[in-house]
C-alpha cells in the first residue's frame, strides 16, 4: 500500500535541503532508468467512460485544472504531461481523488492550496471515468481505471491528515 508525503516531512525536513543535498538528489533521480518506455494506447475519446470522465471533469475538476488540463501555475497542478497521471499503476491518483490533499506552506511558497476529497461524493464509476478522461486527455496516454479496481482499492487506501 502506497502512502502520500506527510505535510511534516515538507515543511520540517525536504524544504529545509541545502543545495548541495537537493542538487545531489537531482543527480541520483536523474541517473534512474526510466520507470517504464512502453506507450500505453490511448482510450478514444468517443469511448463511453470518456464522455462520462469529461462530464465529472468539467463538474468537479475544470474550475481548478482548467479545461485544457493546465492548472494554474504554482497553485493546482497541470495534468497535462504528468508523469503520475499517467503512471502504470493510478494508486496515487485514485488516492488523491478519494481522499484530496494538501500542500503545505513553506517560507517560498507561503499559501498551501488544497484538492478536496471526492471519495465521499463520487461513485466507483465515477471516479474511474473521470480518470480514465484525464489519463487520455491532453495527449496523456494510460490505461482506463475500471470501477471495479476502484471498489476494491478503495478500502486499502488511507486517509492523510494535513
Amino acid at each position: 500500500m502506497r502512502h502520500s508525503i506527510r505535510p511534516e516531512v515538507i515543511q520540517n525536513s525536504t524544504s529545509k535541503l541545502l543545495d548541495d543535498d537537493l542538487k545531489a538528489i537531482a543527480v541520483y533521480l536523474k541517473d534512474q532508468p526510466p520507470p517504464h518506455t512502453e506507450q500505453p494506447s490511448r482510450v478514444a475519446q468517443d469511448d463511453p467512460a470518456m464522455k462520462r470522465g469529461q462530464a465529472v471533469y468539467v463538474d468537479n475538476c475544470a474550475a481548478c485544472h482548467a479545461g485544457d488540463g493546465r492548472g494554474v501555475p504554482n497553485l493546482f497542478p497541470t495534468l497535462k504531461d504528468s508523469p503520475v497521471v499517467q503512471a502504470k499503476d493510478p494508486t496515487t491518483l485514485l488516492q488523491i481523488a478519494i481522499h484530496g490533499t494538501r500542500n503545505v506552506a513553506t517560507d517560498t511558497a507561503p499559501t498551501a492550496p488544497a484538492m478536496p476529497a471526492f471519495g465521499w461524493r463520487l461513485s466507483d464509476d465515477e471516479i474511474a471515468a473521470v480518470l480514465t478522461y484525464i489519463r487520455n486527455s491532453w495527449g496523456n496516454a494510460a490505461s482506463a481505471v475500471a470501477a471495479g479496481d476502484v471498489a476494491k482499492r478503495r478500502p486499502q487506501l488511507t486517509e492523510t491528515t494535513p
